[in-house]
């Protein structure tokens, strides 16, 4: 399983890295507009999305211009029962400076990670849902602002980022109603 993440990341980041030669947001304004705590709550269904992001740079393909990476951990609650929380898991990579250093690592802790796109601003994410036990890859992260006075992400599994559609094949395709244990599409606040 690792090597197909592995394989998985570096097809996610090579599209990217390829256009990453004219640059429109720097890593700050990336880190900034992405990095923190996501809340995401729905009091008719009694459902409640907290998502911690983590800068980890990479320098797989430029170490003079680091790739932006973000791993993330989440707890998911619906009718106000806890569906599935791995925050606690946080800890076990913080220490890590780069997803280089994580990536020779087992990713099956890591739930969230992906990377954001120097031009278009969004971020191409995979997770790994354990309770359906499969990985849900290539959705959409988006924001409007790229600086820290972005406060919302537009969380969206229901698309594949139009340079990956041919490879992504989780909840964006699935025929079921209920692909994910989590919302497939959410806004997110910041949470201060």
């Amino acid at each position: 399983m690792k090597k197909s993440i592995i394989i998985s990341a570096i097809l996610l980041l090579l599209p990217i890295t390829l256009r990453a030669q004219k640059k429109d947001y720097t890593s700050e304004q990336i880190r900034a507009a992405y990095e923190g705590t996501w809340k995401y709550e729905n009091k008719k269904t009694q459902e409640e999305f907290v998502l911690k992001l983590f800068y980890k740079p990479s320098l797989m393909f430029d170490d003079k211009n680091p790739l932006p990476c973000f791993i993330g951990y989440y707890s998911y609650s619906k009718n106000g029962k806890v569906v599935d929380d791995n925050l606690n898991l946080e800890s076990e990579y913080s220490a890590f400076a780069t997803m280089d250093e994580i990536g020779e690592q087992d990713f099956t802790m890591i739930p969230i990670h992906g990377s954001v796109g120097w031009e278009k601003g969004f971020a191409a994410f995979y997770l790994y849902d354990k309770l359906l036990g499969k990985i849900q890859p290539f959705f959409t992260v988006s924001v409007k602002t790229m600086n820290a006075s972005n406060t919302h992400l537009y969380w969206d599994m229901t698309k594949t980022p139009d340079f990956l559609k041919d490879q992504s094949s989780g909840c964006s395709l699935s025929k079921e109603k209920e692909g994910c244990t989590i919302p497939m599409k959410m806004t997110l606040t910041r949470v201060k």
